[in-house]
């Protein structure tokens, strides 16, 4: 890993971060429930995922951001996973953001007679030993608190307690620390201030009020547009704001129409 990293670096220097991003992960890198906001001419509600928002963002000349992601990610985490990063070493690619990569390898049914920890702890290893043999810097997510979701389209047997997910999170920014090329975002505590109705600010941009319901659908589950937006900004407090677009109306307009043209 370290000297795949140390080629990353300098590919990543030589040709720039933003220069050849791709996107993996589940139905929040997904985009479910993300429509467009009608505008005048076109009320037409298009599907949206992290890709557009993405290329709302990077202002530099790139490549299309690369999607290698599934709606259906929760029915088969190790084949899909493993085959998204066979992909994504095929592909070559400068920047990966996986915000919802590993989010189904710490969830999921509890087999009977297993060992909670023991259980979830050995799917996020396998996890983190395919993100191990990508060779270009990383951004992931950590585990939020879904039990909101369970009065919606969760089973309790899905969510990890909470000392679990404590442990899981634990452990992935133990590895996180451990890789220079890999940047961990919070999303554990964006979830919590927005089911909180919490203000949260991220680079300059202040969502003040009702922030469950801006930030978050009704399933509690999936991010909104401006959900995504957020995570995505977190991004940039990790890799810098430069060449990246921050005001969230011109993402939003930016990602929208991206969306629309595809």
């Amino acid at each position: 890993m370290v000297l795949a990293t140390l080629v990353a670096c300098e590919k990543a220097e030589e040709h720039g971060l933003l220069s050849r991003v791709a996107v993996t992960g589940a139905s929040a890198t997904a985009g479910q429930g993300v429509k467009t906001p009608p505008k005048r001419g076109d009320l037409t509600a298009y599907p949206m995922n992290m890709t557009h928002v993405l290329e709302g963002m990077i202002q530099v000349p790139h490549d299309d951001v690369a999607y290698f992601g599934d709606m259906l990610f929760f029915r088969n985490p190790k084949g899909l996973g493993g085959g998204f990063v066979k992909e994504i070493n095929d592909y070559q690619p400068s920047l990966l953001v996986a915000f919802d990569f590993l989010f189904w390898f710490g969830h999921g049914y509890l087999p009977k007679n297993e060992d909670e920890r023991s259980f979830r702890m050995d799917r996020l290893e396998y996890a983190l030993a395919l993100l191990d043999s990508v060779q270009c810097p990383i951004i992931i997510g950590n585990f939020p608190d879904v039990s909101f979701a369970t009065k919606t389209l969760l089973s309790e047997r899905q969510v990890p307690s909470d000392d679990t997910r404590k442990a899981l999170n634990e452990r992935i920014m133990e590895w996180g620390n451990a890789n220079t090329d890999v940047h961990v975002i919070d999303v554990c505590k964006l979830w919590a201030d927005a089911i909180d109705n919490k203000p949260i600010s991220i680079c300059n941009h202040h969502w003040e009020q009702n922030t469950q319901k801006v930030l978050l659908q009704n399933d509690f589950l999936h991010p909104t547009l401006d959900g995504l937006i957020a995570a995505c900004l977190l991004m940039t407090e990790c890799i810098g704001e430069n060449d990246l677009e921050t005001d969230v109306k011109t993402i939003k307009r930016n990602a929208s129409e991206e969306a629309r043209e595809n």
